[in-house]
Protein backbone atom coordinates (compact mmCIF):
# COMPACT_ATOMS: atom_id res chain seq x y z
CA UNK A 1 0.00 0.00 0.00
CA UNK A 2 1.17 3.61 -1.16
CA UNK A 3 0.83 5.46 1.62
CA UNK A 4 2.26 9.02 0.60
CA UNK A 5 1.28 11.71 3.14
CA UNK A 6 1.73 15.91 2.37
CA UNK A 7 1.08 18.64 0.22
CA UNK A 8 1.78 18.51 -3.30
CA UNK A 9 3.60 21.72 -4.89
CA UNK A 10 0.49 22.69 -6.50
CA UNK A 11 -1.25 22.91 -3.34
CA UNK A 12 1.71 24.87 -1.27
CA UNK A 13 1.69 27.32 -4.40
CA UNK A 14 -1.90 27.80 -3.60
CA UNK A 15 -1.39 28.35 0.27
CA UNK A 16 1.69 30.93 -0.37
CA UNK A 17 -1.03 32.53 -3.13
CA UNK A 18 -3.48 33.00 -0.48
CA UNK A 19 -1.53 34.04 2.53
CA UNK A 20 -0.09 36.66 0.68
CA UNK A 21 -3.38 38.20 -0.68
CA UNK A 22 -4.27 37.79 3.04
CA UNK A 23 -1.38 39.41 4.70
CA UNK A 24 -1.34 42.11 1.64
CA UNK A 25 -4.25 43.16 2.68
CA UNK A 26 -3.87 43.28 6.49
CA UNK A 27 -0.12 45.38 5.69
CA UNK A 28 -2.39 48.21 3.82
CA UNK A 29 -4.83 48.45 6.27
CA UNK A 30 -2.48 48.49 9.46
CA UNK A 31 -0.17 51.08 7.10
CA UNK A 32 -3.51 53.29 6.96
CA UNK A 33 -4.24 53.26 10.19
CA UNK A 34 -0.43 54.13 11.41
CA UNK A 35 -0.53 57.12 8.94
CA UNK A 36 -3.94 58.09 10.02
CA UNK A 37 -2.87 57.53 13.69
CA UNK A 38 0.14 60.24 13.13
CA UNK A 39 -1.22 62.69 11.44
CA UNK A 40 -4.01 62.94 14.31
CA UNK A 41 -1.00 62.74 16.80
CA UNK A 42 0.35 65.88 14.60
CA UNK A 43 -3.16 67.98 15.27
CA UNK A 44 -3.05 67.06 18.83
CA UNK A 45 0.20 68.22 19.24
CA UNK A 46 -0.62 71.68 17.42
CA UNK A 47 -3.70 72.27 19.04
CA UNK A 48 -1.87 72.04 22.45
CA UNK A 49 0.89 74.24 21.54
CA UNK A 50 -1.51 76.89 20.08
CA UNK A 51 -3.34 76.69 23.18
CA UNK A 52 -0.82 76.89 25.08
CA UNK A 53 0.70 79.58 23.29
CA UNK A 54 -3.03 81.69 23.40
CA UNK A 55 -3.59 81.07 27.04
CA UNK A 56 0.21 82.61 27.68
CA UNK A 57 -0.72 85.83 25.63
CA UNK A 58 -4.13 86.15 27.33
CA UNK A 59 -2.30 86.20 30.78
CA UNK A 60 -0.13 88.60 29.49
CA UNK A 61 -2.98 91.13 28.43
CA UNK A 62 -4.94 90.09 31.86
CA UNK A 63 -2.25 91.14 33.87
CA UNK A 64 -1.49 94.46 32.31
CA UNK A 65 -3.14 97.88 32.28
CA UNK A 66 -3.22 100.54 29.96
CA UNK A 67 -2.52 98.30 26.85
CA UNK A 68 -3.12 100.01 23.33
CA UNK A 69 -3.41 98.18 20.15
CA UNK A 70 -1.37 99.20 16.93
CA UNK A 71 -1.68 98.76 13.63
CA UNK A 72 1.94 98.93 11.71
CA UNK A 73 2.09 99.99 7.87
CA UNK A 74 0.85 96.73 6.36
CA UNK A 75 -2.02 96.53 8.95
CA UNK A 76 0.02 93.74 11.45
CA UNK A 77 -1.55 94.30 15.40
CA UNK A 78 0.69 95.19 18.01
CA UNK A 79 -0.07 95.49 21.63
CA UNK A 80 2.12 98.15 23.25
CA UNK A 81 2.09 99.63 26.97
CA UNK A 82 3.57 103.47 27.09
CA UNK A 83 5.27 102.80 24.26
CA UNK A 84 6.50 99.64 24.85
CA UNK A 85 5.70 96.40 22.44
CA UNK A 86 4.59 93.69 24.54
CA UNK A 87 2.69 91.31 21.35
CA UNK A 88 4.23 91.97 18.37
CA UNK A 89 2.61 89.95 15.32
CA UNK A 90 4.84 91.40 12.77
CA UNK A 91 6.98 88.27 10.98
CA UNK A 92 10.44 89.65 12.31
CA UNK A 93 13.83 88.77 13.27
CA UNK A 94 14.50 91.63 15.78
CA UNK A 95 12.95 90.61 19.54
CA UNK A 96 11.48 93.89 19.81
CA UNK A 97 8.56 92.82 22.14
CA UNK A 98 7.93 90.51 24.46
CA UNK A 99 5.89 87.71 22.56
CA UNK A 100 7.15 87.94 18.75
CA UNK A 101 6.29 86.22 15.67
CA UNK A 102 9.47 85.13 14.27
CA UNK A 103 10.06 83.68 10.66
CA UNK A 104 13.21 83.19 9.05
CA UNK A 105 12.91 85.14 5.62
CA UNK A 106 11.90 82.19 3.11
CA UNK A 107 10.53 80.15 5.51
CA UNK A 108 7.18 78.45 5.40
CA UNK A 109 6.57 78.40 9.08
CA UNK A 110 7.90 80.32 12.20
CA UNK A 111 7.61 80.80 15.63
CA UNK A 112 6.55 82.57 18.11
CA UNK A 113 9.19 83.44 20.65
CA UNK A 114 9.06 85.63 24.15
CA UNK A 115 11.74 88.08 25.11
CA UNK A 116 14.63 85.73 25.95
CA UNK A 117 14.46 83.67 22.34
CA UNK A 118 12.70 81.02 24.01
CA UNK A 119 10.40 79.43 21.73
CA UNK A 120 6.41 79.19 22.82
CA UNK A 121 5.06 77.49 20.07
CA UNK A 122 6.71 75.96 16.59
CA UNK A 123 5.53 75.42 13.52
CA UNK A 124 3.66 78.89 12.76
CA UNK A 125 2.27 79.72 9.53
CA UNK A 126 0.52 82.90 10.97
CA UNK A 127 -0.35 84.80 13.90
CA UNK A 128 -2.43 87.89 13.65
CA UNK A 129 -3.98 90.59 16.19
CA UNK A 130 -7.26 92.34 15.16
CA UNK A 131 -9.31 94.65 16.99
CA UNK A 132 -12.84 94.39 17.24
CA UNK A 133 -14.96 97.05 17.85
CA UNK A 134 -18.50 96.07 19.37
CA UNK A 135 -19.13 99.65 21.16
CA UNK A 136 -16.81 102.99 21.69
CA UNK A 137 -15.96 101.64 25.29
CA UNK A 138 -14.87 97.86 24.65
CA UNK A 139 -11.11 97.45 23.50
CA UNK A 140 -11.56 93.41 22.22
CA UNK A 141 -8.72 91.80 20.64
CA UNK A 142 -8.89 88.71 18.34
CA UNK A 143 -5.75 86.76 18.75
CA UNK A 144 -5.10 84.04 16.21
CA UNK A 145 -2.07 81.45 15.28
CA UNK A 146 -2.38 79.30 12.22
CA UNK A 147 -0.15 76.11 12.50
CA UNK A 148 1.02 72.84 10.78
CA UNK A 149 3.67 71.58 8.97
CA UNK A 150 4.67 69.69 5.87
CA UNK A 151 3.49 66.29 7.44
CA UNK A 152 0.31 68.01 8.51
CA UNK A 153 -2.95 67.26 6.50
CA UNK A 154 -3.91 71.06 6.38
CA UNK A 155 -3.46 74.30 8.43
CA UNK A 156 -5.18 74.60 12.02
CA UNK A 157 -6.19 78.04 13.10
CA UNK A 158 -7.09 78.90 16.56
CA UNK A 159 -7.99 81.63 18.18
CA UNK A 160 -9.29 83.70 21.14
CA UNK A 161 -10.79 86.78 22.17
CA UNK A 162 -10.06 89.12 25.09
CA UNK A 163 -10.04 92.94 25.99
CA UNK A 164 -7.82 95.15 26.46
CA UNK A 165 -7.44 97.51 29.48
Amino acid sequence: MNNNKGFTLLEVIVTIGILSIVLGYFTTFFSNEIRFYYSKDNDIEFKQDARIALDRIVTKIRSNNGLVFETDENENGIISKEGVILINSVKNTDSNGEINFYCEDGAAYGELRDNDEKTIVNYVKAFALEKISVTLTDNLVKITITTGNEKADNDKTYSTVVRLR
